[in-house]
């Protein structure tokens, strides 16, 4: 891998996350629809789980395309 796909490749892994986050925000708010300081924490509890969960697909998904792009 030369050093601009490995560029690329950082790039997309900032998007991605950044996206994820974002997307699983919104996705949370949706779902719990908070109107209480109780229904604030359960929204920032599951934006936690969900980022986390989305981060961690980005982050398999770009490890899958990097070594797609090794070989």
């Amino acid at each position: 891998m030369d050093d601009s796909s490995a560029g690329c490749l950082g790039v997309l892994t900032v998007i991605a996350i950044i996206g994820a986050w974002i997307g699983t925000g919104i996705a949370a708010w949706n779902w719990i629809e908070p109107d209480s300081f109780w229904g604030g924490i359960k929204f920032i509890l599951a934006w936690g789980l969900l980022g986390y969960i989305a981060q961690l697909i980005a982050g398999a998904i770009i490890v899958g395309l990097a070594s797609i792009f090794e070989s």
